[in-house]
């Protein structure tokens, strides 16, 4: 299934409405989705799994801790979600040094438009690890380099790493923070992972009352024939 990049980050953002998000983390989560689909990246496939790894928890655990300063950031839950974590990424990417080690981390390929955005509001080139997958951007924030194939798409890290990267090159030429990789104009989704997001997104709908026909266009309840 193909979807323009619009329709892709308005799906991402209802569905992790829907999943319980905040309305500023669910408008950070459809911006994540989109940037990764645009480098050719699995933006909707990982969202999708990860809210649907989330149901049932509550997001304030998957957070990194208000007390996790230093060179770590820890969950009190089980794993770390990308988009609390990224959003905390960029709010404090003017104070988190050289290196900062993360995890675990649920869905680890969603922290790579966060990371790219914080590369850009440093100016600084970075790098984005974990077990067998490498992700490089340029001082303006664009991915250069993808490496780890299958590793990339993983579905959970038991640690990532945030670090600057001195050898990376400028990705200036692609636009600040933009994907350089693939600059794609459409997104490929699954259809598995179409029908998560579409689920999600479908508990943010209004349900059909007497009243809302009453005010709608058409007949209402009223038969016209």
């Amino acid at each position: 299934m193909t979807w323009s990049l619009g329709e892709l980050e308005a799906l991402a953002r209802k569905a992790a409405r829907g999943a319980g998000m905040s309305w500023g983390m669910a408008e950070e989560a459809g911006c994540a989705a989109r940037w990764l689909c645009a480098a050719g990246l699995p933006g909707g496939e990982s969202l999708a799994d990860l809210l649907a790894w989330a149901e049932g928890r509550d997001w304030a655990d998957l957070r990194p801790e208000s007390n996790a300063g230093g060179g770590r950031w820890r969950a009190r839950g089980p794993r770390l979600c990308p988009i609390a974590t990224g959003t905390a990424l960029c709010d404090a990417a003017g104070s988190i040094g050289p290196a900062l080690a993360l995890g675990p981390v649920a869905q680890p390929l969603l922290l790579a438009p966060f990371a790219a955005w914080a590369a850009e509001a440093r100016a600084t080139p970075s790098a984005l690890s974990w077990p067998g997958a490498r992700l490089r951007f340029g001082p303006g924030g664009a991915l250069i380099e993808a490496e780890g194939g299958a590793a990339l798409r993983a579905r959970h890290a038991a640690k990532a790493a945030l670090g600057d990267d001195p050898e990376a090159a400028s990705g200036a030429a692609s636009g600040p923070g933009s994907p350089a990789l693939a600059g794609a104009t459409r997104a490929e989704i699954g259809p598995a992972a179409a029908r998560i997001l579409q689920a999600f997104a479908a508990r943010t709908y209004a349900p059909e009352t007497a009243e809302r026909r009453l005010a709608g266009a058409g007949a209402g309840l009223a038969d016209q024939d």
